[in-house]
C-alpha cells in the first residue's frame, strides 16, 4: 500500500518520515517536500511547497487592477496565502500577472500590528516580455484610506528569474499597508516585444 511522506526542512523524505495522512495541518514555516512510497521505497517525483507563516498570510487584500485572466493564480489572495511561487515559471497558482499596468495593493491586517519589514518577489524574464518593476513603494496607517510615511526603493535586477526587494518598516505599527509597484513600462528597442508595455508578475507579499 502506498503512503505519502513529508519533511519540512527541504531535504528528501525517507520511509521513516512523517505520514501525510488525511488531515495534514501545516503549522510552521519551511520548505515542505512530499514523496510517495510503496513498500518502503520512493515512487515517482517528489513535490515541494515553500510555506511562510507571516503576519499578512490570509489577510484581506485589495488590488487597484485585476490580474490578466490567464495569470490570476488562485485569486488575488494568492499573494497572501503563505505559499511561495515557483522560481522557474510564473504560470503556477501563486503568481499574479498584470499586462502593462502599475499595481497598488492595500492589505488589511485586521488590527494594528507591529511591523518590521515587507519582503517582495517578482519574476524577470525579458525574453518573454516579463520585467520586474522599476520601483516599489510602501506606506502604512492605522485607519482605512489614511497612510502616513512613504518608503520607496529602486528594484535591483540581476541575472536570475527571481527579483526580490525588502522594505524596512522600522518597527512601525499599522493596520493597513499600501504597496505600489511601478510597471517597467515600454520594452526597449532590440528586446523581444519592443514598443509594447511589459508584463509584471507578483509573488507572495511577506509581511514580518
Amino acid at each position: 500500500q502506498g503512503e505519502i511522506k513529508y519533511v519540512a526542512n527541504g531535504t528528501m523524505p525517507a520511509a521513516s518520515s512523517a505520514n501525510v495522512g488525511s488531515n495534514l495541518l501545516l503549522n510552521q514555516s519551511g520548505q515542505y517536500v512530499f514523496q510517495s512510497f510503496v513498500d518502503g521505497k520512493p515512487v515517482g517525483r517528489s513535490a515541494k511547497l515553500d510555506v511562510s507563516f507571516h503576519k499578512g498570510a490570509g489577510k484581506k487584500i485589495t488590488l487597484s487592477t485585476e490580474p490578466a485572466p490567464q495569470y490570476r493564480g488562485s485569486g488575488n489572495g494568492s499573494v497572501l496565502n503563505g505559499v511561495i511561487g515557483s522560481n522557474q515559471r510564473y504560470n503556477d497558482a501563486e503568481w499574479l500577472g498584470f499586462a502593462g499596468k502599475d499595481v497598488v495593493a492595500v492589505i488589511d491586517l485586521g488590527k494594528p500590528t507591529a511591523l518590521k519589514q515587507v519582503k517582495l518577489r517578482f519574476f524577470n524574464n525579458p525574453g518573454q516580455w516579463v520585467y520586474a518593476p522599476k520601483q516599489v513603494q510602501v506606506s502604512w496607517g492605522k485607519q482605512e484610506g489614511s497612510f502616513g510615511k512613504v518608503l520607496s526603493s529602486k528594484v535591483e535586477v540581476g541575472k536570475d528569474n527571481i527579483v526580490t526587494s525588502n522594505l524596512n518598516l522600522k518597527n512601525a505599527k499599522a493596520r493597513y499597508l499600501k504597496l505600489e509597484f511601478s510597471n517597467y513600462g515600454e520594452i526597449p528597442a532590440g528586446a523581444p516585444g519592443a514598443g509594447s508595455r511589459a508584463w509584471l508578475f507578483v509573488d507572495e507579499i511577506v509581511v514580518e
